[in-house]
């Protein structure tokens, strides 16, 4: 949304768009939701009762998290990304980027609380906080004890200057590789690497390890871990225990 941001307005309900033109609120089309009652032409009018058709008016356009989540559920994409609360990372406004952070955090529960097909469709949070790592790391521990399928890293490219855009994304990575690494370290010293690449790869592809990509079947096959191979023996070890 930050390209739209002086096109938009938002609250806690969601974000509601303004025309280009002239700044007024955009309308959706109108939608007649009671019939006609035919009414005999005889009939005078009735001014002291209400309108025949009182939701017939066009309501501004509002984007929610639940939504963004229906529309990306019914385009039916692999990958889905939640609504968040981004603003652009040169803005001053400290609070203002507190609140958006903390925001996005409250609209991954509703996103999550709306999705219809989770067995299908891999919802990824995204992580904001702008160009505070304070901010940051915080996002991550809380978004992170969501266990959504995938991490997207939000609110970059918003017109900071290429240092603290390299550092912000340099802490995303390092703390994404530093917990990968201390797994893959855990199961080496325990003995239980290709158990381990086993799991990491089902979890990735829905529980099957069979689908995971040739290429790193071929590489992990190169020094010894055969992915399939130990597939095929985990279900026959799993028929003989039936």
């Amino acid at each position: 949304m930050v390209s739209l941001l002086k096109l938009a307005k938002v609250t806690e309900e969601g974000v509601r768009f303004l025309s280009p033109h002239d700044g007024t609120p955009m309308y959706a089309p109108l939608k007649p939701s009671i019939p006609s009652l035919n009414l005999p032409p005889a009939l005078p009018p009735q001014k002291h009762l209400p309108p025949i058709f009182p939701l017939t008016f066009p309501l501004p356009r509002l984007l929610t998290p639940e939504h963004s989540i229906s529309l990306q559920n019914t385009i039916g994409s692999d990958i889905i990304m939640q609504l968040d609360d981004v603003i652009a990372t040169t803005s001053p406004d400290t609070a203002r980027m507190t609140e958006a952070m903390h925001r996005s955090v409250r609209w991954l529960d509703r996103c999550i609380a709306a999705h219809r097909h989770p067995e299908r469709q891999n919802l990824f949070c995204i992580i904001q906080g702008g160009l505070d790592l304070a901010l940051r790391k915080k996002c991550c521990e809380e978004m992170s004890r969501r266990d959504t399928p995938g991490v997207a890293i939000g609110g970059l490219s918003g017109g900071e200057d290429k240092a603290s855009y390299c550092k912000v994304l340099t802490m995303h990575n390092v703390h994404h590789l530093l917990a990968l690494m201390r797994r893959v370290r855990d199961a080496i010293v325990a003995d239980r690497y290709p158990a381990f690449l086993r799991t990491f790869f089902a979890e990735r592809h829905g529980g099957d390890v069979g689908k995971a990509p040739g290429w790193a079947v071929a590489a992990l096959r190169g020094v010894g871990v055969d992915l399939l191979a130990a597939a095929a023996a985990d279900a026959e070890e799993e028929g003989g225990r039936g």
